[in-house]
């Protein structure tokens, strides 16, 4: 029956067990194809506050920038950012954005990484970027205001504005790009996991041949 992985489904239940809260006190959210989140449990208030906080101040400064940190993991959003930059996913910041946060006073949102299915240049069957795609450029969009794409990075893009902000995500992506996205850790880990599953990979093509998915070929 080929290849077969198993994965955690994102739900409370399972941000629960990891976060050592209550399933039933927990707002997750997700962008798939609209510009407001869809509720996959909890309320979208809390989310909705935070959100145009961001959208209609200036964030340059001190205490806005201080309130925010208050509201938000900005140190997990940069490692997102960092890391969906990185592995250069097709479909994001477009869709498979997620977003929970414990429903108290004082939780903090949080992003979740996941589907990272189309990234290092894999596309879809009529797509043609590949490694040519710009992931930073898309999170500065030219739509305008109010777009289903300006609303999903609007908060980086007004982060952005901040200096602190702006040298901290600068220079963690230049140190992971010499620590743990150096070209050597990363082409070591994908052939030990290659070496792994190479041998089953006839088997599996044999059986499914799903050609749904293909590595782009600049030639």
């Amino acid at each position: 029956w080929g290849i077969y992985n198993i994965r955690d489904k994102i739900s409370a239940a399972y941000i629960a067990n990891l976060h050592h809260v209550n399933p039933d006190n927990i707002d997750l959210l997700e962008y798939e194809n609209d510009s407001i989140p869809t509720i996959m449990e909890g309320s979208l208030d809390n989310y909705t506050a935070f959100y145009n906080f961001i959208d209609f101040n200036d964030l340059s400064g001190e205490n806005n920038y201080r309130f925010i940190e208050t509201w938000m993991d900005i140190d997990e959003f940069i490692n997102y950012y960092i890391c969906k930059i990185y592995c250069d996913n097709f479909l994001w910041p477009y869709r498979d954005v997620r977003m929970w946060r414990e429903r108290k006073e004082g939780a903090r949102w949080r992003w979740i990484l996941f589907d990272t299915d189309l990234s290092f240049g894999i596309i879809r069957r009529g797509m043609t970027d590949g490694y040519t795609n710009n992931t930073f450029k898309r999170l500065i969009p030219n739509d305008s205001k109010g777009s289903r794409i300006e609303r999903v990075t609007r908060i980086f893009v007004q982060l952005l504005q901040n200096e602190e902000f702006k040298t901290k995500f600068v220079q963690r992506f230049a140190g992971y790009l010499n620590t743990v996205f150096h070209p050597d850790t990363v082409v070591a880990l994908i052939d030990r996991i290659s070496g792994t599953i190479g041998p089953e990979m006839p088997r599996h093509i044999d059986r499914w041949k799903d050609e749904y998915y293909e590595p782009f070929d600049s030639d």
